[in-house]
């Protein structure tokens, strides 16, 4: 059994890697707006990309494979979502930093929360996220094909919030669950805490980007009538 001192010093190790792959995720948008530009063929390229390192990840035995891999995976998904930071940025230059700072905010609340939650209900809240999820990335391959109105992905981001938020409470009292049972494993339990922020941050910027079209889209209407 771990003591309250050792649970710390794991968990903050933890934090650790998760500032790394942010540092990485930002060294990726860089790249995307000001080296790789925004084809479709690139932004392509690096998806596959993301998926090859979380790939390798899994497949690396040493310390120093898996931080590598999981930096690689961290800028990989930068360079993925730099066309929507500097879309963010060119409507109102405040949805970059107002999303980074709610972002924030929101993790740090559902990680205090996540104190007060026990194995029992973090089980069920998981469960309910998985099946977020899943609808999450139905839909999102849907929209691919059919192209959806503003309304109704401000919705889909809306309920995309949610569940990440949710995700926040039960990877990180799943973190803790583990380190008291022996499996340290830091890089695991960082690259879930880090796409839970990831995806916070994005659906955040989508939801402000979406909400101002639709404004936008709103005042265009009232112009055509007159």
């Amino acid at each position: 059994m771990l003591t309250e001192k050792e649970l710390c010093y794991h968990t903050s190790k933890v934090y650790e890697l998760i500032l790394f792959m942010l540092l990485s995720y930002s060294a990726g948008i860089y790249a995307s707006i000001n080296v790789f530009g925004h084809s479709t063929l690139t932004y392509l390229f690096f998806v596959l990309g993301s998926f090859y390192f979380l790939f390798m990840y899994f497949l690396s035995k040493s310390a120093n494979g898996k931080f590598y891999n999981s930096m690689a995976m961290g800028c990989c998904l930068g360079i993925t979502g730099g066309y929507l930071v500097e879309y963010a940025n060119l409507l109102n230059s405040t949805f970059v930093p107002a999303s980074l700072g709610m972002t924030v905010a929101v993790f740090s609340a559902f990680t205090i929360v996540s104190r007060n939650v026990d194995n029992n209900k973090a089980l069920a809240i998981g469960s309910i996220c998985g099946a977020l999820l899943n609808i999450l990335v139905f839909n999102g391959i849907l929209s691919l094909f059919i192209p959806m109105p503003n309304f109704i992905t401000l919705f889909q981001v809306l309920v995309g919030l949610v569940t990440f938020c949710c995700f926040v409470i039960y990877d990180t009292e799943n973190m803790h669950k583990k380190f008291l049972m022996g499996n340290i494993n830091y890089y695991e339990h960082a690259i879930s805490l880090f796409l839970d922020f990831i995806n916070i941050f994005v659906n955040l910027l989508v939801y402000l980007v979406k909400y101002k079209e639709l404004e936008l889209e709103n005042k265009n209407k009232k112009k055509r009538k007159y």
